[in-house]
């Protein structure tokens, strides 16, 4: 028999394909929270005594006390002076954790060994990826608790499994590899015994559907009893339940709330209503007038002196829904019969921003499918910890080293290398009322289900 291409199967070289590789994931370059506080104010702060480590003084009422008077000889009575008081802020303390063995750092060193460094390829992955999450935790559901989605249905076990996630944000927060808790109602279910916080349930890579709202993850160690996944179960940033309940930074949805009560940086929204956001309510199909509404209603809760440039933050189904009206309001008249047939679809520029109601609109991955947002940038700020704004590695603050070993139980090293990036960033507002937010919008029929 002659010589056939099988017999020679262990001789042959396989071709891998070379150059960058594919990101099979969600990743944007350019997110809202850089859009909103990239240029904002800026403030280096340290932990003191009283819990103020971080004051913004604001003026609640101006100086004077108007009123008729008799100049005829009558008392002019007294007088007021200003009112001032302060929003108080700290920072939050977030990180990301690398960790590689020796083998996988020096079987893919050279490109005759793989066609990818498995060093390099980490370091760059490793800012964008913090940048992605910063964004991620600014948008935090909760507005200071981390929360990032909401379970309606659950198939699997303690394990692991599928959760299908709500339809105001599905799994837009959540990313291949990202470890998350669990809450349903009073229950911390990984708060179980050797969960939290380095055994976390996380998403399985390439099992974040973003089209069928749902994740598909691994729970590395079994949740028992009343711990086991569930319908109804609410989703957190890792760590954000240190003591099971919800902890995080004061990010876009505590500043753009309707909430009337509670407490705003250290202030009542009871005592004082005059901190609280502006927001339309009335829900139903996008309009024009919506936007001018809020914009009406800022005017008049702020007046014309502060200015408000706003910008919206609008996610891709209000884009649709602003782009069906622009259609209906397309007609084209005719003169002539042998026109040229023209495109009734508008110019839609999702990065550009779009003009709608008056207002800049920019596209927002992580935005509610049933919300806009609307920021002035001046108002935000930023305070932080560490040395610098943006997110750092982490180095041992006596030998500045920034790669750490692994030991095993009997206290030996490991052929394992652990570092991290660290982040010491939280937000504040100064006038949340030149802030607002429409809410209770209704989705396109079809297509926008994510």
């Amino acid at each position: 028999m002659g010589q056939t291409l099988s017999d020679l199967l262990d001789a042959n070289i396989q071709t891998v394909r070379k150059g960058t590789l594919p990101n099979i994931y969600q990743l944007n370059s350019d997110y809202a929270v850089q859009r909103v506080c990239k240029n904002s104010e800026q403030y280096r702060i340290t932990k003191t005594n009283g819990g103020e480590d971080f004051r913004a003084p604001i003026k609640l009422a101006p100086a004077g006390n108007f009123g008729a008077v008799n100049l005829d000889g009558g008392a002019l009575g007294l007088g007021t002076g200003f009112n001032v008081n302060q929003f108080e802020q700290t920072f939050f303390q977030t990180k990301m954790g690398f960790q590689m063995t020796y083998a996988s750092v020096q079987g893919t060193a050279t490109s005759d060994q793989s066609v990818v460094n498995a060093w390099q390829q980490t370091m760059q992955d490793g800012l964008p990826n913090m940048a992605r999450y910063e964004d991620a935790s600014w948008h935090n559901l909760g507005g200071d608790d981390g929360q990032v989605a909401v379970a309606t249905a659950f198939t699997g076990n303690g394990t692991g499994g599928t959760y299908t996630l709500d339809t105001d944000i599905g799994a837009r927060m959540m990313i291949p590899n990202q470890p998350f808790e669990i809450i349903n109602g009073a229950t911390w279910k990984t708060g179980q015994t050797g969960v939290s916080p380095d055994y976390l349930p996380f998403v399985n890579p390439g099992a974040a559907s973003y089209d069928g709202r749902q994740i598909t993850f691994t729970a590395p160690v079994t949740l028992t009893g009343g711990n086991i996944p569930a319908a109804g179960d609410v989703l957190y940033f890792g760590g954000a339940t240190p003591a099971g309940t919800p902890t995080w930074l004061q990010g876009l949805r505590y500043v753009n709330t309707t909430a009337t009560s509670g407490n705003y940086l250290g202030l009542s929204r009871t005592t004082f209503p005059t901190i609280n956001s502006s927001a339309v309510t009335t829900g139903g199909t996008l309009t024009p007038a919506m936007v001018l509404a809020l914009v009406q209603l800022i005017r008049i809760r702020a007046g014309n002196s502060t200015n408000p440039s706003l910008i919206g933050l609008i996610g891709p189904q209000q884009i649709a829904q602003t782009n069906a009206q622009v259609q209906a309001m397309s007609n084209y008249y005719r003169t002539e019969i042998t026109q040229a047939q023209i495109d009734p679809l508008p110019k839609v520029e999702l990065d550009g921003g779009i003009m709608y109601g008056g207002v800049t609109h920019y596209y927002d991955a992580l935005q509610l499918a049933s919300q806009i947002d609307y920021c002035n940038p001046k108002d935000w700020g930023r305070v932080f910890y560490n040395d610098k704004v943006a997110a750092d590695f982490y180095r041992n603050p006596g030998n500045n080293e920034m790669f750490f070993p692994m030991y095993n139980a009997n206290g030996g090293p490991m052929a394992t290398v652990l570092f991290y990036l660290i982040s010491t960033l939280n937000y504040y507002n100064c006038n949340p009322m030149n802030s607002g937010l429409i809410t209770g919008l209704t989705s396109p029929s079809q297509g926008y289900d994510y």
